[in-house]
């Protein structure tokens, strides 16, 4: 369940065509909401993640452009090799690997880069808000990209004057 007021909403990439129609009107696409549009991160909260096809994931997930899988990993200490060891039995390789470790200050530890790296995986770490973002630009590029990501404890709202606060989750608070 979705705590809607926790949701920190991403940006659609927009698709402008400037095509020549009956009427001369620049037309735009959000690629998140385009028919057969690979798999997006619209929102996502302490509890999980809301996709373009309003598929809900409530945990951890791996996703790729095409498939979403829930992934048994709860805090960013958990993330190592064997959690990640789908990720070097693919064949075509990805591109990149993309970790949102959760908050800003979760670590990810050097062994576990090293395992995955000298096994021939790109990888991106970082804190889960920017992970999704980052997903979602190769995504929309046409990248043979997958995310690992573990929803934040903590996100960041910006408010109308342009400052960022910090919302952590709390517990039996309706608002």
């Amino acid at each position: 369940m979705f705590l809607r007021n926790f949701n920190k909403i991403l940006p659609n990439k927009i698709f402008i065509r400037n095509i020549l129609t009956k009427d001369n009107k620049t037309t735009a696409v959000f690629l998140n909401d385009a028919v057969g549009a690979p798999l997006m991160i619209n929102s996502l909260n302490q509890k999980g993640f809301r996709l373009n096809n309003n598929f809900s994931v409530i945990g951890s997930m791996i996703i790729f452009p095409r498939t979403v899988l829930s992934w048994r990993v709860k805090e960013a200490e958990e993330v190592n090799a064997e959690s990640l060891s789908l990720f070097t039995i693919l064949e075509p390789k990805l591109d990149v690997i993309i970790i949102g470790k959760g908050d800003k200050e979760n670590v990810i530890s050097l062994k576990t880069i090293q395992q995955m790296r000298s096994k021939g995986n790109s990888l991106e770490i970082l804190p889960t808000e920017q992970a999704c973002y980052t997903y979602n630009f190769l995504v929309s590029e046409g990248r043979f990209v997958a995310a690992a990501l573990l929803p934040p404890k903590s996100l960041t709202i910006s408010i109308s004057d342009g400052q960022d606060i910090d919302l952590k989750l709390l517990n039996d608070v309706e608002l």
